[in-house]
């Protein structure tokens, strides 16, 4: 089953969505649930701040993943940058693409949609 729940862009989203998530992983243990929420706001953030559209989150878990895909209205695609330990900005793909088990982007009539899969 896969839950989805819709977010305007605006930082309060933010852990609005990360509630979402949370509210559906109920039993999940704790290590992977931290990370499935770390990640939710890495890709939240990024819908909020780069695409400046309203985000929808999906979520679902099957017996070994967590599946969480964040899409937007935009059209721009989310680039891995190499951030600088000074940098403010710029590690949230890094992050996503090191601590999950897989990721990528779909392409979408409108937009497009950021999903990221962790071992439950």
């Amino acid at each position: 089953m896969v839950a989805r729940s819709q977010f305007d862009a605006v930082p309060e989203s933010v852990p609005v969505a990360r509630r979402f998530v949370e509210e559906q992983l109920d039993g999940c243990p704790s290590g992977p649930l931290e990370l499935v929420l770390l990640l939710t706001s890495e890709v939240a953030t990024n819908a909020v701040v780069h695409a400046r559209t309203p985000f929808t989150v999906e979520v679902g878990r099957s017996d070994r993943t967590v599946r969480v895909s964040v899409s937007d209205r935009s059209g721009f695609l989310p680039v891995q940058l190499s951030a600088m330990p000074a940098d403010e900005h710029g590690r949230g793909m890094g992050l996503v693409a090191a601590l999950s088990t897989d990721w990528g982007i779909e392409h979408r009539d409108v937009g497009k949609g950021v999903w990221f899969e962790v071992a439950s």
